[in-house]
């Protein structure tokens, strides 16, 4: 009987994980062009937004100091250091900006007359008013305000903007305290101090203060419907404000940022790394340079989703009515750009019907 030849060369068996590894080398390194072309062409198609460096002017500096006498931080930084019980003597006046808030936002879809001003409201503004008026004169005769923005986080911005938020219900509540004393053009430029103020927020890269803008915006061309009579400065004024466009640039920048902000290996490893906390040190780095496309793949769904429904908001479509089979995760964020653009509708609505369009 022959005796079976034999076995030349390598076995088989040696060779399955060199070659498994080949494969996943081959693998990654086809995915890692891949995704760097697609990277390469959606930040063409996204365009280049960098954070400016902008600091605050002349005005919104001299506005910081003069608004501390109304009990209002814009920059909370400084103010702290200087008089520490500042902060007890503001949640004092925590019920007068609650009741002046309202009271603002009820007139400013009132029609006809402004009612009385509520108490405590009217003795604030009452006894107040050297200070307002020496305030308003600083905004409506000096260049608009601008404010810091070295910085794109929402978040460093928010304290400035909700003191911003309360001066301009401050000189709208003004303007009614004003009306309601027969002083039109007092009244008048209590509102033109309002708009000067907003000028600040709406071209800033924030989407939350272009949409405090919007608001202020409403709630001026309401109160401005009750003067005597409207000046065509006011339809003007008005007729400029293009919310829609001024969404659009924020969150897109917002969204350029967040997509640049994993641009860099080093900060999706870490990223990465601080998810991966539960696995033991010796795993946690082998496992974020395997999750490490995946975070890519998902960066790019977002981008990817974010573009098709700020190009919707451009054209004013319902972002609902937005292919979701093309992309998943348009459901994700239906519900917040389906928001925003029932608020944009409902302003274009106000302003064309304040123009009559």
């Amino acid at each position: 009987m022959t005796k079976p030849l034999k076995e030349t060369g390598i076995p088989f068996r040696f060779l399955a994980a060199p070659v498994t590894f080949a494969f996943i080398f081959i693998f990654f390194f086809a995915l890692d062009l891949y995704l760097t072309a697609k990277e390469k062409k959606i930040r063409s198609e996204w365009g280049s937004h960098p954070v400016r460096g902008q600091v605050t002017n002349g005005t919104a500096e001299r506005l910081s100091g003069m608004a501390i006498k109304l009990g209002i931080v814009l920059e909370a930084e400084k103010i702290y250091l200087k008089q520490p019980d500042f902060e007890l003597q503001s949640k004092k006046l925590e019920k007068i900006w609650n009741e002046l808030s309202h009271h603002v936002r009820a007139e400013a879809v009132a029609a006809g007359s402004p009612d009385p001003i509520p108490d405590e409201t009217k003795r604030f503004l009452s006894e107040s008013q050297s200070d307002i008026l020496q305030i308003k004169k600083h905004l409506v005769y000096e260049a608009s305000p601008v404010w810091r923005e070295e910085n794109p986080s929402e978040a460093d911005f928010f304290s400035t903007l909700k003191g911003i938020l309360r001066l301009h219900h401050v000189f709208a509540a003004d303007a009614l305290f004003q009306l309601t004393a027969k002083n039109a053009l007092e009244s008048e430029e209590s509102l033109t101090a309002c708009w000067k103020l907003n000028e600040s927020l709406r071209n800033r890269k924030e989407p939350i203060s272009v949409f405090v803008a919007l608001k202020c915006s409403t709630i001026q061309m309401g109160l401005v419907r009750k003067l005597p009579s409207i000046s065509e400065i006011w339809h003007n004024r008005f007729r400029t404000l293009e919310y829609r466009k001024s969404v659009s640039i924020a969150v897109t920048a917002e969204s350029a940022r967040f997509f640049e902000s994993l641009n860099e290996k080093s900060v999706r490893r870490d990223l990465l790394m601080d998810e991966l906390s539960p696995l033991p040190e010796w795993g946690k780095a082998p496992a974020a340079m395997l999750l490490d496309p995946y975070l890519r793949i998902c960066r790019l769904n977002y981008i990817t989703s974010e573009r098709e429904l700020v190009l919707a908001l451009q054209s004013s479509k319902n972002p609902a009515e937005a292919p979701k089979r093309e992309n998943p995760l348009l459901s994700d964020f239906l519900h917040e750009y389906e928001s925003m653009n029932s608020t944009l509708l409902e302003f274009e609505k106000k302003q064309k019907k304040f123009l009559g369009l």
